[in-house]
């Protein structure tokens, strides 16, 4: 039965897993054998060290004790030389042990050994002169004082050999303490081998893998996203259609009211108009967007930004320019009679004020009000003069509220810039006699009132 490449991937998870904490165990395992090894090494040339200190300190205060022996044989100096030598012999018998309390035993050196024998025999006679001076001995047949020469001398031997003796142990535990750690280094080095030659052919490979796999799952990811993208364009597209459509209807029944000769239908009409605009540019926009991150690139959607644009061009014919048309007859006009001539006239300002608002929230930079006389009556257009002008002209508009006025006997052409209009303090007044109309704008800086009679 063969294997999937799941279950060879996880093989090899597992592989490189159980390899490397290997690794770090043996790693771990050189690290605290070397340390045991150093530690027991130094605390065996310090126990050494300590017990032969103590056995110089134990022979010269039995060659001292010996003397005061001979001059004062004394019970109390009896006890007090007895007793030294009993520690000085089982300090030497743990000094010459062989049980490996010690660890790494000076004994197992033959230099050493060699030097522990003729210790021993320097003891046996500096114990046996100390024991003729006490009496214990038969055998004693020399004098006192070859005796008290011969433990003197066997001192000085004694004390040299062991001088010797733990010279030679620090040279051995040092030479052992340097094998250690050269063992440990070449431990290692081949550790070190070992990563490197795992990364390359366990852990490499893995890797290489696991990226091959990351990047498989990313370019599906990226494929699901894009399809979704598709399918929601595809929707977008769909709405937007449905949206123009309905808007296209509404725009020409509105561009009918604006034909109307009642003011609340004509506002509504450019209320809803307004509207269409707006909810046009929003979808305008939103097509934009979805074009440009190249989601889907198709014959539709030029369609409709095509369909967009043509309802912008109709919106724009019907607000950008606009005439109004009233009569100027005598106060003796049956309107005016009855008393209506101010509601007549207020209409008029309301018409040209909502009209430059609109223009101005239309992006209009200037805007040009017309008034001519045709007969008896009154033509007043509104338009948008942003087109046209250069921008030298602009700019030496820009720093005035209004620009002058243009007076002809049949009536006046006045710019004025949308600047002024974001401020909002500015009032359009008018007057009516029976000869003329007087409108008035006035603005709130001084000298910025313009009377205009038609």
């Amino acid at each position: 039965m063969q294997k999937n490449s799941t279950d060879l991937e996880n093989s090899d998870y597992k592989r490189a897993y159980y390899l490397f904490n290997i690794a770090i165990l043996a790693l771990v395992t050189i690290s605290q054998l070397t340390l045991y090894l150093e530690l027991q090494s130094l605390g065996d040339s310090t126990s050494i060290i300590n017990l032969s200190g103590k056995q110089r300190m134990l022979s010269q205060k039995i060659v001292k004790q010996v003397y005061y022996f001979r001059e004062n044989e004394s019970s109390e100096n009896e006890i007090i030389l007895r007793q030294s030598l009993v520690d000085f012999a089982n300090n030497h018998d743990v000094l010459m042990s062989r049980d490996g309390r010690f660890g790494i035993s000076g004994s197992n050196n033959r230099v050493i050994t060699e030097k522990l024998k003729l210790l021993s025999a320097y003891i046996d006679r500096f114990q046996s002169s100390a024991r003729c001076i006490l009496g214990d001995s038969d055998q004693c047949e020399l004098d006192m004082e070859t005796y008290l020469l011969d433990l003197k001398r066997n001192e000085v031997l004694y004390l040299s050999l062991i001088d010797n003796i733990v010279f030679s142990f620090e040279q051995s535990i040092r030479g052992e303490i340097r094998n250690v750690k050269l063992v440990m280094l070449f431990c290692f080095f081949l550790f070190s081998i070992f990563i490197i030659v795992s990364g390359k052919f366990v852990f490499t490979p893995i890797y290489e893998r696991i990226i091959a796999k990351y990047k498989d799952i990313s370019k599906k990811k990226e494929d699901s996203l894009k399809k979704f993208h598709e399918a929601e364009l595809s929707t977008l597209t769909a709405t937007v259609s449905h949206e123009i459509k309905r808007n296209i209807l509404e725009l020409k029944e509105n561009l009918d009211g604006l034909k109307s000769n009642d003011p609340e239908v004509i506002d509504g009409a450019y209320d809803k108009i307004n509207n269409i605009a707006s909810e046009v540019n929003s979808i305008s926009v939103a097509m934009e967007r979805a074009t440009n991150k190249q989601l889907v690139s198709n014959v539709e959607i030029f369609n409709l930004q095509e369909a967009m644009s043509d309802i912008f061009e109709m919106i724009g014919e019907t607000i950008y320019e606009k005439e109004i048309r009233f009569d100027i007859e005598s106060v003796d006009d049956t309107l005016f009679a009855r008393g209506e001539k101010a509601q007549v006239s207020q209409v008029v300002i309301n018409f040209i004020t909502s009209a430059i608002i609109r223009m101005k929230d239309m992006s209009t930079k200037w805007i040009k009000l017309s008034a001519t006389r045709e007969g008896t009556s009154c033509v007043i257009t509104i338009m948008d003069a942003s087109y046209g002008l250069d921008m030298k002209s602009e700019e030496m508009y820009s720093p005035s509220l209004v620009s002058d006025a243009i007076m002809t006997e049949e009536g006046f052409n006045l710019w004025i810039s949308s600047k002024i209009l974001e401020k909002q303090n500015g009032t359009l007044d008018y007057d009516f006699s029976e000869t003329h109309t007087s409108f008035r704008i006035k603005l709130p800086l001084p000298g910025s009132e313009y009377n205009i009679q038609i």
